[in-house]
This record gives C-alpha cells, sequence and structure tokens, in this order.
C-alpha cells in the first residue's frame, strides 16, 4: 500500500476547473457576451436591488403605500425581464444559433476539441499517479458530488420543479390586494423566487464542472487497466 498524495491529486482537480473557468472567461469576452451581461444587468439585477432597498427602507426607516407599490413594480420588472431573458438571448446570439442549426455537429465538435485541449496536460499528469491514487481521488469526487447534490435538493429541489410560478403568483396576489393586506411571508415567496431560481442555475455549472473533472479521472483509470 503506497502513499496516496492527497494535495497534489486534488492540486490538479482545482487547476482543471480554473482551466475551465478561465476558458468560459475568454469566449465571453466577445460583443454579444458582454451585450447579454449588461441586459441582464439593467433589466435584472438593477431592478431586483432596486426593490430590496425599498423594501429596507419600509421596515426600518419609512412605511408607506407608495413605497410599497413601488418596490413591486421593480419586482415586476425583475420577474417580466426573467422571462424575456431567453428571448432576448436568442435575438442577440441570432447568428451563432443560425450557425448551429446549420451545423450542430461541427459546433459539437468544436467545444470537444477545444476542451480536449484544455484537459489534455492535465490528464497526461493525473497519468503519472498509481491507480490507487486515482481510485481514493475518484471516491472522494464522488462522494462529494453525491452529498453536494442532495445538500442543493434540500435547498432548491421543489423550485427546480415548478421555476417561477410561486413567485410569479406571489406577486400577482401582492398587486391585487390592499397594503393593509398583505402577508410577510407571501412578500418573502415572492423576493425569494428569483434569488432561488439563479441559485439553482449556479449551482447546476457548478455540479457539471463537477461531473467534467470526475469524467477525466474515471478516463485516467481506465487507461491503468
Amino acid at each position: 500500500m503506497g502513499i496516496i498524495r492527497v494535495d497534489k491529486l486534488f492540486s490538479i482537480v482545482k487547476e482543471i476547473s480554473r482551466n475551465e473557468v478561465g476558458d468560459r472567461k475568454n469566449n465571453n469576452c466577445s460583443k454579444n457576451r458582454k451585450l447579454e451581461r449588461l441586459l441582464f444587468l439593467l433589466m435584472v439585477i438593477v431592478p431586483f436591488s432596486l426593490s430590496l432597498i425599498i423594501c429596507l427602507i419600509i421596515n426600518y426607516v419609512y412605511n408607506d403605500d407608495w413605497l410599497i407599490y413601488l418596490a413591486l413594480f421593480f419586482l415586476s420588472i425583475t420577474y417580466v425581464s426573467i422571462l424575456v431573458n431567453p428571448v432576448i438571448t436568442i435575438f442577440v446570439n441570432r447568428k451563432a444559433i443560425v450557425k448551429t442549426a446549420r451545423e450542430p455537429f461541427s459546433i459539437i465538435c468544436e467545444n470537444a476539441e477545444s476542451h480536449a485541449k484544455l484537459d489534455l496536460v492535465k490528464y497526461r499528469e493525473l497519468l503519472t499517479y498509481s491507480r490507487e491514487e486515482l481510485d481514493y481521488l475518484l471516491l472522494q469526487l464522488k462522494a462529494e458530488r453525491d452529498a453536494f447534490t442532495k445538500r442543493i435538493y434540500l435547498v432548491n429541489g421543489s423550485i427546480d420543479k415548478v421555476g417561477l410560478v410561486p413567485g410569479i403568483l406571489a406577486l400577482i396576489v401582492l398587486l391585487t390586494k390592499l397594503p393593509g393586506e398583505h402577508v410577510s411571508w407571501i412578500f418573502a415567496l415572492a423576493f425569494s423566487s428569483p434569488i432561488l431560481h439563479f441559485f439553482g442555475i449556479g449551482m447546476f455549472f457548478l455540479i457539471s464542472r463537477l461531473e467534467r473533472v470526475i469524467g477525466i479521472v474515471e478516463a485516467a483509470l481506465k487507461s491503468k487497466i
């Protein structure tokens, strides 16, 4: 039974993840990506932030009906923007989407080739480790993936199934009732749904990166057979 170099193994894993993030950042430097981020900031982040700030003012500084409706107005803009964001993304990237529709297999191959070049150095570095070390690394990564997935499901599982529907219904209730009839838990539901929605998207990409690392380690293990 040999020595298992845990620190070095996980430094490779972290480097694989950093390389993927760096590659994504380089791809996001295009004009279309910058325009997408700007529109998302102006249409989603800014209105949602304003609605939260107004709610804090209502709770701790000054409470008035018009402030409540102003907060709900900005929150409504947030929900509408989230719903139309896919359409905006399609319009901004229409040329790339047309190209993908014409040559879908080529686009897939280009993405696979890009990742293959990115991962090759670390894959070969993993091959220098023993089968026992790779087995141990794979065990830890899979265990963490399973535990992390369960934790995410506890927080965000129901939102994944119903999406923004509970938040939209809560917002409609708030807009159709007088300020004096508002219930705090309905407010909480209306404001928490967008946060949980984007939290779920972020965790999906994080788990996808972990799955990619697991796949690379598995490939290195198979070459040891």
